[in-house]
This record gives structure tokens, sequence and C-alpha cells, in this order.
């Protein structure tokens, strides 16, 4: 037990005389991180910036795809309403009605319009 107690305290001396701290005489053996922390929240503040301007940008795009629907669904019916007043509107409008489109692109841009316009009715009736 003795031999217990000596061989402990020959190890606290020897860790508190052999310099068992966070500096030697040529400097610090614990580096100081503060530059590390400032650089990491610089680039924290521009992520959070980042993240502001799109979502920014989005609701602008949003906006944008609103006014565009709604401006097609106005020149929809302005072309519906002047189809039998213009003979060359009625012309180009009969070519363009005449075409073949695609079934799966057509279904995708009636499920948009659908959800856009808040679904319900359907927007070719």
């Amino acid at each position: 037990m003795a031999y217990k107690k000596v061989l402990f305290t020959v190890l606290v001396l020897l860790a508190l005389l052999s310099g068992c701290t966070t500096s030697r005489g040529t400097g610090p053996l614990v580096s100081d991180l503060g530059d590390g922390a400032e650089e990491y929240r610089g680039i924290q503040e521009q992520i959070r910036s980042g993240e502001t301007d799109l979502a920014v940008t989005g609701t602008k795009i949003e906006s944008a795809s609103g006014q565009l629907a709604t401006g097609i669904g106005d020149l929809e019916q302005a072309i519906i309403g002047s189809t039998g007043t213009e003979p060359g509107i009625t012309a180009i409008i009969q070519r363009v009605r005449s075409r073949t489109v695609d079934l799966a692109l057509y279904e995708e841009w009636r499920n948009r319009r659908t959800e856009r316009t808040g679904g319900g009715a359907d927007p070719d009736s």
C-alpha cells in the first residue's frame, strides 16, 4: 500500500514540475482559435445572407409566375373574344388549334394551371 502512495506522489510531482501547462518557453501549446471562430462566423453570415437573397428571389419569381399566368389567361380570353371579328386572326387561331400537341405536355400544363387557379373547375371548360 505504501508503494502505491509513493508512486502516486512521484507521478503528481513529476506532472507539476515537468511543465504540464498550456505554454512553453516558445509559445502556447494550445492554440488560440479566435481567428478561426471569426472566420466561421463570417462564413455563417454569408450563408444566412445568401439564404435571404434566395428567399427574396423565390418570392419574386413566384409573383412573376402568377402575373404571367393571369396575363396568359387574359390573352386567351381576348383571342377567344376576337375570333369572329377579324378573318386574319380567325385563320391564325384555326391553324394554331389544328396543330398536334403532346398529350403529356398538355396534361402537365393543365394540372399546373388547375393548381394555380385553386383546382376545382377544369380550365378548358
